[in-house]
């Protein structure tokens, strides 16, 4: 086992794929960013009440109901899911929603609406950095 770890970090083939993943992952967290601000500004806002937790899997889902501009009312299972679970019942929670798309909203919350492209952004961006860490010590490495 030690062996195999020895040679991942003696190899510059383990640190370039390493920085293309970090790369890439930058990139996707990126778009996930921005598509997340594109939903936030062009968004509507209601208040909703979370009607119970709806348990799928291991996590626990928030049922939430909320009325439109219009005046209808819409149930929606929001993400992301929790263990325990992040809502009791009867709370009150911000939505955010497009009319076109309802089913869609999202509850106004970092954790709901941007933890997945800060963690994808973050995880990329340290691969990227220990990538180059680890190709500028095998570099010197080879010099001296």
């Amino acid at each position: 086992m030690f062996s195999i770890v020895k040679k991942m970090n003696n190899s510059s083939e383990v640190g370039y794929l390493q920085l293309a993943l970090g790369v890439l992952m930058v990139i996707g967290g990126l778009y996930i960013i921005k598509s997340t601000s594109e939903f936030v500004s062009s968004a509507l806002s209601a208040k909703g009440v979370v009607l119970e937790s709806v348990q799928k899997d291991d996590y626990f889902y928030p049922r939430i109901e909320f009325q439109d501009l219009t005046g209808n009312l819409h149930i929606i299972d929001a993400s992301p899911g929790c263990n325990p679970a992040c809502y009791e019942d009867l709370d009150h929670v911000n939505i955010l929603y497009r009319p076109n798309t309802i089913l869609d909203a999202k509850i106004d919350s970092f954790m709901g609406l941007w933890l997945s492209g800060v963690g994808v952004f973050s995880v990329g961006t340290s691969f990227v950095i220990m990538s180059l860490f680890q190709l500028k010590r095998l570099k010197r490495k080879v010099v001296l």
